[in-house]
């Protein structure tokens, strides 16, 4: 009985994974929309992240989980109302009746699959956030672009093999993951590293369900579903870990910063899925690798500091990676069968 959910799971996530590259070759017309989306959504989660990095103490609590999900729940109410608002302006002009607007706006295909991923965006984001403030001195969190090595792995597993030009690409770019990571500064505790990994793995999954749902449900539907669950566990953990005073240390300033936080995520949410449309999974979760780029150039340009040496080698590795990623892809644009094959034993 097991052996058979086993089996059945597996030739699912095969499914999901070959549909989706069938799909994306129909569009291939607009790859340099894709990954213009791409580059564009990966450059403003790089500005989110450094607004987040650079709160006030009171904002970014070293372990505080009362605080971090409280803060959470906030940012998550502002990504709701983007995409709500988004959602329902859709359909304002053509249902009068609100329940009957109510259900074309928010309905959708594929629905367990859409709260599937939710669910893996939230532990990626929730992840993401546990790995840079468990030990302050240790920069766990660019384990997170390690998806591009996790897609790779889920594709092979399901029979897709890519372009060799592209595998050495992501190699490339994981390797330089890892050498900023184990040169810059000593070991992390577990706890980081951890958190570092399952963000990069999560991010990964979340990539290859999403190169899936986007043939069949608008993007700002996945957004708007992924944004209420990060919105209703954000706020059962904080009422759960510090009961009604949870939200008592967060003031206005701090609730306008969030604010900011949370529609600019959903801005870059918004134009990174939007490349689906245009692009194959792996070639987003290859372009993830110019997120650390961004924030190394954002970083420079606000404090005028110079990073290490060896920031400035994995850094130049991220650059080189992402642009062999986009030469392949664009040098084989007109042909799928020199971008990835599919085993037939699979």
């Amino acid at each position: 009985m097991a052996l058979k959910k086993i089996r059945k799971i597996i030739v699912g996530f095969q499914e999901i994974t070959r549909s989706h590259y069938h799909f994306a070759v129909s569009n291939r017309g607009n790859r340099d929309l894709g990954i213009s989306l791409t580059v564009s959504g990966w450059l403003l989660f790089a500005f989110f992240f450094v607004l987040f990095e650079n709160q006030p103490e009171n904002l970014l609590p070293c372990c505080n989980f009362t605080d971090l999900f409280s803060q959470f729940t906030i940012f998550h109410f502002f990504m709701t109302f983007f995409f709500f608002t988004l959602c329902i302006s859709k359909n304002l002009g053509r249902y009068k009746k609100k329940r009957t607007l109510l259900k074309h706006s928010f309905s959708c295909k594929k629905f367990s699959k859409v709260l599937l991923r939710a669910v893996f965006a939230i532990i990626s984001v929730y992840s993401l956030a546990l790995s840079r403030i468990w030990n302050p001195e240790v920069d766990n969190s660019i384990l997170y672009i390690t998806d591009a090595m996790w897609i790779w792995v889920l594709l092979r597993l399901s029979g897709i093999r890519l372009n060799k030009l592209s595998v050495v690409g992501i190699f490339l770019g994981t390797s330089s993951v890892l050498y900023m990571y184990f040169n810059n500064i000593a070991w992390s505790t577990p706890g980081g590293f951890i958190f570092g990994i399952l963000s990069g793995f999560t991010l990964g999954v979340i990539t290859i369900l999403t190169s899936y749902l986007i043939e069949f449900v608008p993007v700002r539907i996945i957004c708007f579903y992924h944004s209420v669950l990060g919105l209703v566990l954000s706020f059962i953990l904080a009422v759960s870990i510090g009961g009604i005073s949870a939200f008592q240390n967060i003031d206005f300033g701090d609730f306008v910063s969030l604010g900011i936080s949370g529609i600019t995520f959903s801005i870059a949410l918004y134009s990174v899925i939007r490349a689906f449309h245009y692009l194959e999974s792996y070639v987003i979760g290859a372009l993830a690798f110019l997120f650390h780029v961004f924030i190394e150039c954002i970083h420079y340009a606000f404090t005028q500091e110079m990073p290490s040496t060896i920031t400035i080698i994995g850094t130049l590795g991220l650059l080189i990676s992402a642009l062999i990623i986009l030469i392949t892809t664009e040098a084989f644009s007109n042909t799928h069968d020199e971008l990835y094959s599919i085993d037939k034993d699979h």
